[in-house]
This record gives C-alpha cells, structure tokens and sequence, in this order.
C-alpha cells in the first residue's frame, strides 16, 4: 500500500527488508496488524462498532498489542534448554536499519534469579568484508533476525521448580549505532521496548 514499500540505497541494497515476506498466503497483512480494530466510528459522519487504528500500532504505539504475533516455547533437554521464537508476522522482525532485537531469559529459583546472556537480533551491514554505514551497504555480514522460527539454545541446566521467564524486546536503535551517530545520549532511541513477556514453570 505504500506505507512500507522497501527502500534501496544508492547501492540498489535492501536496506528496510519490510517486503521479507515469509509467506505471501499469509492473512495477515500490512493493514491487519498495523491498523488493528478499536472501539468506536472513525468520524461522526458515521455509526460503527468498531474502526481501524490510524495512530499505527508499532515501535512508538501499542508496541505490546503485537506481541500476540509472537510465540514462545521453551525445551528442556539434558545440559539445558532451548527457546523456540514463533514469528507469525508476515516479515522478518527488526530488519530496518540500526534496529535491534533483544531477548532476556532469567530462571528464577528460589530466591535466586539467574539472568542469561541476551540475545541480539540484528543486521550488520558490510561493504565488501568490512563492516559499514546503510547507505554505503551492498552486503550483509551478519543476520540473526527472527524470520518464520528462531531457536536459542542455552547451557544452563534445569532443575524441578525453576521457572523462565522470557522478555522480547527491542531498540530502536542499537547503543553501537547511536554512538556512531553521536546519538548515545538519547536513552530514548536505546531502551528496551517490551513487545512480550511469557513465564515458563519447569
């Protein structure tokens, strides 16, 4: 519809990925997700239960609504465990440039909480083998960004009582980024923005 139409750089590189579809029999579109239904008529000319959301739920809006895109599962297996990422979005997550994509895990046991390394969900953008700005880019060094399924695994072994709790979320941009950019001290461009949050009990 125009709203996401990708953008290329000088390069003709892909540096938005928003057309990565992952199945293009998908129903859910563009419209669907991002203009959810909400309660009430549009305008007063006329009388309807519901409407499409036109404030566009995303990074800065009802980021949290599209959490129910995402599914999490969790497998525990004998030196420890395995998070499976769901993504039934219609596109890869966290694929615009700068974006970043962060998954906490803590098992809390006990009285005792034990943070894991997060995961980083991201695109680096190289020149030839060297690591560069979007505009310059005519390829991709690194991809850990989620597309249809994501599996993490973690060597932390379970014991009976423990409990996951397991946070999705996003920058975004990264802090690497806004250094770059001499934007580090905007700690609004570098939080953390929770798109969903699941607890799992072992």
């Amino acid at each position: 519809m125009g709203c996401h139409s990708h953008v290329n750089n000088a390069h003709d590189f892909d540096i938005i990925m928003l057309d990565a579809y992952i199945d293009k029999k998908d129903k859910n579109t563009c419209i669907s997700c991002h203009m959810p239904q909400t309660m009430g008529s549009k305008t007063t000319l006329s009388d309807s239960k519901t409407h499409a959301y036109h404030g566009i739920a995303g990074l800065h809006k009802l980021s949290k609504s599209l959490g129910k895109y995402i599914n999490f599962h969790v497998q525990k297996h004998e030196k420890g465990f395995q998070v499976s990422i769901e993504n039934l979005a219609n596109h890869a997550l966290f694929g615009q440039a700068y974006r970043e994509g962060v998954l906490n895990v803590t098992i809390i046991r006990g009285a005792d909480k034990i943070v894991q390394e997060p995961y980083i969900f991201t695109r680096i953008f190289g020149k030839g083998n060297k690591e560069s700005m979007p505009f310059e880019a005519t390829n991709i060094l690194k991809d850990t960004l989620i597309y249809a399924k994501k599996n993490i695994v973690y060597n932390t072994k379970l014991q009976k009582g423990d409990k996951i709790v397991l946070t999705l979320g996003f920058r975004l941009i990264s802090k690497k980024a806004a250094k770059e950019l001499k934007l580090q001290h905007n700690k609004e461009l570098t939080k953390i923005r929770i798109l969903k949050t699941e607890s799992f009990n072992f």
